[in-house]
């Protein structure tokens, strides 16, 4: 196969079922799958460069960032129930998993999410862990 390792990245990081998306250490979105597109209502386009919480609006965005958890604690946060706003203010149940990618080349920080539709339309497995409320930043 004579195509390098980083141009498959986007076409593995579309294959994937899951919404998936990275952010850098300043929580701006840099890679955002199409299954993210179908489930955020928002284009690639539209996400790239922004920061996470601009895009998603989830439930946990202020107060609960379970990315920033999983920085602080540098443990993965798994099937934590959100709600996100699509771009027209609607409410789209969801189920996130964060975790800080390890191994980065470039210095570079990563930290990806996977995100599952809400129970309602076609998540396999619920979520397991409520959502709990963090003390205020």
């Amino acid at each position: 196969m004579s195509d390098a390792p980083q141009e498959l990245y986007p076409l593995i990081l579309d294959s994937i079922t899951e919404g998936a998306f990275t952010v850098d250490s300043k929580f701006r979105i840099t890679s955002f799958n199409a299954e993210a597109e179908t489930i955020t209502g928002f284009s690639r386009q539209q996400a790239l460069g922004h920061k996470c919480y601009e895009v998603l609006r989830a439930s946990i965005c202020q107060r609960g960032c379970a990315i920033r958890k999983s920085l602080e604690t540098g443990e993965p946060q798994r099937n934590v129930r959100v709600t996100v706003l699509n771009p027209d203010m609607q409410a789209v149940p969801t189920c996130v998993s964060r975790a800080a990618l390890r191994g980065c080349h470039s210095g570079m920080k990563l930290h990806a999410a996977a995100t599952r539709r809400g129970e309602e339309s076609r998540l396999e497995r619920p979520c397991l862990l409520p959502l709990a409320p963090s003390p205020p930043r």
